[in-house]
């Protein structure tokens, strides 16, 4: 992609962007002459197993995974899809054709988290090996993975309301359980969804509502910010080292160097605000440039001038 950011939609549209070089004083990108854009519309039609699109990776040889929700996993190698899905008379098929989570780990073990329990993906047999946690305790599926520390082969998950520890070597899940004397030890909801390891090897963890980070030694959780009743959607760690948080409250940003935590909301009578409270994702393009998903489209951000510029999707298609 010769360094350009490549952004996928989870309605199975890539786009190429380069720089923008100019916006309107809308704050609106409204002349598509203005982007070098290159759209590549991916459909049932094309081989995709469900136009639900529920979580995507791109791996270190550069495939395209999709997740859905009950069409099975979707390999994309540029040209054509692969799609694997359960089949019951199968030992090695996917555990489930609901894909919650997907994971890369350092080694490039492709990782998946189904509404059944955990798959790891074998690409030389093209198969998967199934590991089961205890449906009795959690029934809401892995919804997390994440290695940590990197490197260690210890697998941390969110399985329904709980958070697990997998022995790669043992093949066995094991669900902490929390300190009745501390209240903060372990507080889990349905709306936990997020792990994520920074470059300084601490571990951070999106609770509904709450961002904390995890104590593998005590295996507690330390709460670093509230943010009211609403969900964490993605965290991110700039070149800096500031942490970005997606939240359904808007974009908020912590400088872990003053310790300072600021917000950015959706504001109807500034255009230069970011398009809408719920954010999903967030991406570093180049140092002082971010991509901003929300639910009503993409943002351009620029942090040093606190502008965001809004891409107007329909005038892709």
């Amino acid at each position: 992609m010769s360094g350009n950011l490549r952004v996928v939609f989870f309605t199975a549209v890539f786009i190429t962007f380069f720089p923008i070089s100019v916006i309107s004083q809308t704050g609106r990108v409204s002349d598509n002459s203005l982007l070098d854009i290159k759209v590549e519309h991916l459909s049932i039609e094309d081989g995709l197993s469900n136009s639900n699109i529920s979580c995507i990776l791109q791996d270190q040889k550069g495939f395209m995974w999709f997740g859905t929700w009950l069409g099975g996993l979707n390999k994309y190698d540029g040209h054509r899809f692969t799609v694997y899905q359960h089949n019951p008379n199968e030992v090695h098929s996917i555990s489930d054709d609901e894909i919650i989570s997907l994971y890369e780990d350092p080694r490039g073990v492709l990782w998946v988290g189904t509404g059944k329990g955990l798959s790891r993906f074998d690409p030389k047999t093209e198969t998967f090996h199934n590991y089961e946690y205890d449906a009795n305790e959690d029934q809401n599926g892995v919804r997390a993975i994440l290695e940590f520390p990197k490197g260690s082969g210890k697998l941390w998950l969110i399985i329904g309301e709980g958070l697990y520890a997998f022995d790669q070597e043992s093949e066995s899940f094991r669900k902490i359980s929390p300190d009745r004397q501390n209240p903060r030890s372990w507080v889990f909801s349905l709306g936990t969804r997020v792990l994520y390891e920074d470059r300084q090897g601490i571990m951070w963890v999106g609770v509904e509502g709450e961002l904390s980070r995890f104590d593998p030694e005590s295996e507690t959780l330390h709460l670093v910010q509230q943010f009211g009743y609403t969900v964490v959607n993605s965290i991110y760690e700039d070149h800096k080292g500031v942490m970005w948080v997606a939240t359904g409250f808007g974009l908020q940003r912590f400088d872990r160097s003053t310790g300072i935590w600021q917000s950015y909301q959706h504001d109807p009578q500034n255009p230069m605000s970011i398009s809408d409270n719920t954010v999903g994702t967030i991406i570093e393009e180049s140092p002082g440039t971010f991509w901003i998903s929300t639910e009503t489209g993409l943002d351009r951000f620029d942090p040093q001038q606190e502008i965001f510029q809004h891409v107007d999707l329909i005038l892709l298609f």
